[in-house]
C-alpha cells in the first residue's frame, strides 16, 4: 500500500506541469540536503515523491502556490515519511529599514528573516523557484517507518 494524501476539501489535484516541476525541484541536492539533515536521518538518504496536492490552507492561500508533498526517505527498509510544505513567498507589506540591506528574491528575504530570528529554524527552510515563482519549503511532519503500523515518532 503506498501512502498518499487524501483530496478533498484541503487538498486538491495538481496540473502535470505543476506535479512535473515539484518532482524537478525535490531532484535537487538543496531538497535532498533539506530533508535529511531533519529528523537525525542519513545525510546520504534518498528522497522520493510520493505524492502532491495544492494545499488550501485559509483565504491567504487563494492565488498563491502552497503544496504539500508525501515523500520517502531512505530505502524501502529503513525509511520514513514527510510532509513537506512549498508556500510562495509574496512581496513584504512592511516596508524595510532604509539602509537596512535586504534580498530582493522573497524566498531568499523570508529565510533571512527566519535565520534572524532564530537560526535554528532559518536552518531548517529553504528559498526556492518553482513555477517561475518564489518558494519556501519546510518540513511540516516526520513519521518514522512505524507510522505504517499505526504509531508515530514525531
Amino acid at each position: 500500500m503506498k501512502p498518499s494524501i487524501p483530496f478533498g476539501k484541503r487538498f486538491w489535484v495538481l496540473t502535470k506541469s505543476e506535479k512535473r516541476d515539484i518532482a524537478r525541484l525535490f531532484k535537487s541536492e538543496d531538497v535532498r540536503k533539506l530533508i535529511t539533515c531533519l529528523r537525525h536521518r542519513n545525510d546520504k538518504s534518498s528522497v522520493e515523491v510520493l505524492d502532491v496536492s495544492y494545499w488550501m490552507k485559509g483565504c491567504s492561500s487563494l492565488g498563491k502556490l502552497r503544496f504539500a508533498v508525501l515523500a520517502e526517505v531512505g530505502d524501502h527498509k529503513e525509511s520514513s515519511l514527510c510532509l513537506i510544505d512549498i508556500k510562495e513567498a509574496v512581496h513584504a507589506s512592511a516596508p524595510s529599514w532604509h539602509d537596512a540591506r535586504m534580498p530582493r528574491d522573497n524566498a531568499r528575504r523570508v529565510v533571512e528573516g527566519a535565520r534572524s530570528l532564530s537560526p535554528y529554524l532559518g536552518e531548517r527552510v529553504l528559498a526556492a523557484n518553482l513555477l517561475g515563482e518564489p518558494v519556501v519549503l519546510r518540513e511540516l511532519l516526520s513519521a518514522g517507518s512505524q507510522a505504517r503500523n499505526g504509531s508515530s515518532d514525531s
